[in-house]
């Protein structure tokens, strides 16, 4: 049986059983829910029944949203490196080289850009929805 994954919180994971545990575990891992039941030793049945169980798919959401944030981390590590390689392949001796290393930073580059923007924009409206909400609402009896 599959040990309960120690990268998990504690909070959802506390509430399930051993064996919902380990196919929880194994639903993070394996393609399919048949996979996932074979690999925890449970029928299917029984995994389609556990997840609509509220603590399994609190479980489940945990699981992955720390396995996100795992692979965010690790992503921002190798972005220095990646972006090292493509500097370096800017004085690459061939030019279809030196040409794919530059298309791939600006192309990199206008999404950065981009999503600044977008992510600015998102700022200034939620500041003008929080405003006019504080213009709206009656004042609070003290």
């Amino acid at each position: 049986m599959s040990q309960k994954p120690t990268h998990l919180g504690v909070m959802a994971w506390g509430s399930l059983s051993p064996k919902q545990t380990a196919a929880a575990a194994a639903l993070l891992t394996c393609r399919t829910d048949g996979e996932a039941a074979a690999a925890a030793g449970v029928s299917l049945r029984s995994i389609a029944r556990w997840k609509q169980l509220p603590a399994f798919q609190a479980a489940m959401a945990e699981a992955r949203r720390e396995s996100l944030r795992e692979t965010v981390g690790a992503l921002q590590l190798a972005t220095g490196d990646a972006l090292a390689k493509l500097r370096a392949l800017l004085e690459h001796e061939q030019p279809y080289i030196q040409l794919q290393a530059a298309q791939t930073l600006l192309g990199a580059g206008l999404k950065v850009a981009r999503a600044e923007e977008l992510e600015r924009r998102l700022a200034d409206v939620e500041a003008k929805l929080a405003r006019r909400a504080d213009l709206t609402l009656p004042p609070r009896a003290g």
